[in-house]
Protein backbone atom coordinates (compact mmCIF):
# COMPACT_ATOMS: atom_id res chain seq x y z
CA UNK A 1 0.00 0.00 0.00
CA UNK A 2 1.29 3.90 -1.31
CA UNK A 3 -0.10 6.39 1.05
CA UNK A 4 0.89 10.30 1.77
CA UNK A 5 3.49 10.46 4.55
CA UNK A 6 3.24 11.92 7.87
CA UNK A 7 5.82 13.20 10.78
CA UNK A 8 5.14 10.43 12.48
CA UNK A 9 6.67 8.31 9.58
CA UNK A 10 9.83 10.54 9.90
CA UNK A 11 12.01 7.92 12.21
CA UNK A 12 11.43 5.53 10.39
CA UNK A 13 11.88 6.95 6.83
CA UNK A 14 14.84 8.22 8.47
CA UNK A 15 16.58 4.77 9.87
CA UNK A 16 15.82 3.58 6.15
CA UNK A 17 17.42 6.34 4.48
CA UNK A 18 20.62 5.32 7.12
CA UNK A 19 20.56 2.07 6.07
CA UNK A 20 20.16 2.20 2.35
CA UNK A 21 23.23 5.15 2.44
CA UNK A 22 25.23 1.87 4.14
CA UNK A 23 24.55 0.11 1.34
CA UNK A 24 24.89 2.19 -1.48
CA UNK A 25 28.43 2.94 -0.01
CA UNK A 26 29.46 -0.42 0.48
CA UNK A 27 28.26 -1.15 -3.18
CA UNK A 28 30.15 1.46 -4.26
CA UNK A 29 28.27 4.62 -4.86
CA UNK A 30 28.86 7.51 -2.98
CA UNK A 31 25.91 9.24 -4.00
CA UNK A 32 24.18 9.53 -0.48
CA UNK A 33 26.03 10.52 2.67
CA UNK A 34 25.83 11.74 6.43
CA UNK A 35 24.99 15.05 5.08
CA UNK A 36 22.25 13.98 2.24
CA UNK A 37 19.40 13.14 2.45
CA UNK A 38 18.94 13.77 6.16
CA UNK A 39 15.98 13.59 8.70
CA UNK A 40 15.07 17.30 7.55
CA UNK A 41 15.17 16.58 3.99
CA UNK A 42 12.26 14.36 4.56
CA UNK A 43 10.56 16.70 7.19
CA UNK A 44 10.07 19.32 4.63
CA UNK A 45 8.92 16.60 1.59
CA UNK A 46 6.17 15.92 4.30
CA UNK A 47 5.39 19.15 5.49
CA UNK A 48 5.22 20.14 1.08
CA UNK A 49 2.85 17.40 1.01
CA UNK A 50 5.38 15.56 -1.57
CA UNK A 51 6.30 12.37 0.27
CA UNK A 52 4.35 9.12 -0.04
CA UNK A 53 5.22 6.11 1.95
CA UNK A 54 5.18 1.81 0.69
CA UNK A 55 3.93 0.04 3.45
CA UNK A 56 4.48 -3.99 3.94
CA UNK A 57 2.42 -5.56 6.59
CA UNK A 58 1.69 -2.09 8.48
CA UNK A 59 5.65 -1.07 8.43
CA UNK A 60 6.80 1.14 5.69
CA UNK A 61 10.17 0.17 3.67
CA UNK A 62 10.56 2.73 1.07
CA UNK A 63 9.44 6.19 0.07
CA UNK A 64 9.28 8.63 -2.69
CA UNK A 65 8.92 11.91 -3.14
CA UNK A 66 7.35 13.68 -5.89
CA UNK A 67 7.19 17.03 -7.17
CA UNK A 68 7.97 19.49 -9.69
CA UNK A 69 11.30 21.26 -7.83
CA UNK A 70 13.94 20.60 -10.48
CA UNK A 71 17.74 21.75 -9.61
CA UNK A 72 19.14 24.00 -11.38
CA UNK A 73 21.55 21.91 -12.96
CA UNK A 74 18.70 20.47 -15.15
CA UNK A 75 18.31 23.77 -17.08
CA UNK A 76 21.81 22.94 -18.39
CA UNK A 77 22.45 22.77 -22.22
CA UNK A 78 23.98 19.63 -22.54
CA UNK A 79 20.61 18.03 -21.44
CA UNK A 80 18.26 17.07 -23.75
CA UNK A 81 14.58 17.08 -22.55
CA UNK A 82 11.79 16.27 -24.50
CA UNK A 83 9.30 18.39 -22.84
CA UNK A 84 9.72 21.84 -20.58
CA UNK A 85 9.77 21.34 -17.14
CA UNK A 86 6.06 23.30 -16.73
CA UNK A 87 4.76 20.65 -18.23
CA UNK A 88 7.31 17.41 -16.03
CA UNK A 89 7.30 15.86 -12.93
CA UNK A 90 10.04 14.91 -11.19
CA UNK A 91 10.95 12.59 -8.05
CA UNK A 92 13.27 12.92 -5.58
CA UNK A 93 14.79 10.71 -2.61
CA UNK A 94 13.64 7.12 -3.76
CA UNK A 95 14.88 4.91 -0.84
CA UNK A 96 14.14 1.20 -0.12
CA UNK A 97 15.07 -0.76 2.99
CA UNK A 98 17.63 -2.57 2.07
CA UNK A 99 15.78 -5.45 3.76
CA UNK A 100 13.00 -5.40 1.13
CA UNK A 101 15.20 -4.59 -2.13
CA UNK A 102 14.99 -6.60 -4.88
CA UNK A 103 10.93 -7.09 -3.93
CA UNK A 104 9.46 -5.03 -6.49
CA UNK A 105 9.10 -1.79 -4.03
CA UNK A 106 11.28 0.20 -5.68
CA UNK A 107 9.00 -0.07 -9.03
CA UNK A 108 5.85 0.28 -7.44
CA UNK A 109 7.32 3.21 -6.07
CA UNK A 110 7.66 4.98 -9.62
CA UNK A 111 5.29 3.34 -11.36
CA UNK A 112 3.04 5.22 -8.58
CA UNK A 113 5.04 8.83 -9.04
CA UNK A 114 3.85 7.84 -13.02
CA UNK A 115 0.20 7.75 -12.03
CA UNK A 116 0.02 10.67 -9.84
CA UNK A 117 2.12 13.08 -12.69
CA UNK A 118 -0.12 12.05 -15.26
CA UNK A 119 -3.31 12.39 -12.99
CA UNK A 120 -1.76 16.14 -12.31
CA UNK A 121 -1.99 16.23 -16.34
CA UNK A 122 2.11 16.18 -16.49
CA UNK A 123 3.49 14.81 -19.63
CA UNK A 124 6.71 13.13 -18.53
CA UNK A 125 8.91 12.18 -15.41
CA UNK A 126 12.26 13.59 -15.36
CA UNK A 127 14.84 12.53 -12.50
CA UNK A 128 18.88 11.59 -12.08
CA UNK A 129 21.19 9.73 -10.83
CA UNK A 130 24.70 9.28 -10.18
CA UNK A 131 26.79 7.78 -12.40
CA UNK A 132 27.71 5.49 -9.82
CA UNK A 133 24.41 4.25 -8.90
CA UNK A 134 24.30 1.36 -10.57
CA UNK A 135 20.82 0.05 -9.35
CA UNK A 136 18.99 2.77 -10.24
CA UNK A 137 20.35 3.05 -13.98
CA UNK A 138 19.33 -0.48 -14.26
CA UNK A 139 15.86 0.37 -12.43
CA UNK A 140 15.27 3.66 -14.49
CA UNK A 141 15.97 1.36 -17.99
CA UNK A 142 13.72 -1.32 -16.76
CA UNK A 143 11.22 0.99 -16.79
CA UNK A 144 11.58 2.72 -20.11
CA UNK A 145 13.14 5.96 -18.80
CA UNK A 146 15.38 7.47 -21.67
CA UNK A 147 18.92 8.90 -20.87
CA UNK A 148 18.65 12.97 -21.69
CA UNK A 149 22.22 13.45 -21.12
CA UNK A 150 25.10 14.06 -18.18
CA UNK A 151 25.87 16.52 -16.13
CA UNK A 152 27.42 17.47 -12.64
CA UNK A 153 26.90 18.34 -9.11
CA UNK A 154 29.54 20.52 -7.30
CA UNK A 155 29.87 18.67 -4.43
CA UNK A 156 30.67 15.27 -6.33
CA UNK A 157 33.30 14.60 -8.70
CA UNK A 158 31.35 11.82 -10.87
CA UNK A 159 28.90 12.88 -13.55
CA UNK A 160 24.98 12.24 -12.69
CA UNK A 161 22.68 10.94 -15.49
CA UNK A 162 19.47 12.15 -16.20
CA UNK A 163 16.75 10.61 -17.57
CA UNK A 164 13.18 11.44 -18.88
CA UNK A 165 10.01 9.25 -19.67
CA UNK A 166 6.96 10.35 -21.52
CA UNK A 167 3.65 10.16 -19.64
CA UNK A 168 1.23 10.32 -22.27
Amino acid sequence: MIRQGTLNDLPQIEQIAIDATKQMNLEGSDQWTSAYPTAAHFQEDIEQGTLYVYLENMRIVGSISIDQSFPVEFNGSQLSWKTKHETAGTFHRLVVDPAAQQSGVAVKLVQFAESYCREQGLASLKMDTYSKNKKAQKLFAKLGYKPVGTFYYPNKKDPFFAYEKALT
